[in-house]
């Protein structure tokens, strides 16, 4: 499980324009505290694909958001500087048959 940083006010986000959506990162919700919302880390992004890649970002999965419900489903990126990842036992990573 991955979790926004515990900062005095809200981490910045960017945040896919639709759910599951990787095109454009404009919606107009861009900013959450750690006890908002529910997210998931996908992976390390970089807008750079060649040359030099200093893994700013964190992409995240937007599980759930008490402040912003409809957020659901929809893709983030949140700078590592305002972030920390937990590894929740709970949460399986394998699917169960």
């Amino acid at each position: 499980m991955f979790r926004p940083g515990r900062a005095p006010r809200d981490a910045p986000m960017m945040i896919t324009r639709v759910p599951g959506d990787h095109g454009y990162w404009d919606h107009h919700g861009s900013k959450t505290r750690a006890e908002d919302a529910d997210l998931r880390f996908i992976d390390f992004f970089d807008f750079g694909q060649a040359g030099y890649v200093d893994l700013k970002y964190f992409l995240v999965s937007i599980e759930s958001s008490v402040r912003h419900p409809t957020l659901a489903g929809h893709r983030a990126l949140i700078e590592v500087q305002h972030a920390e990842v937990f590894l929740d036992e709970s949460v399986s990573l394998i699917p169960t048959p």
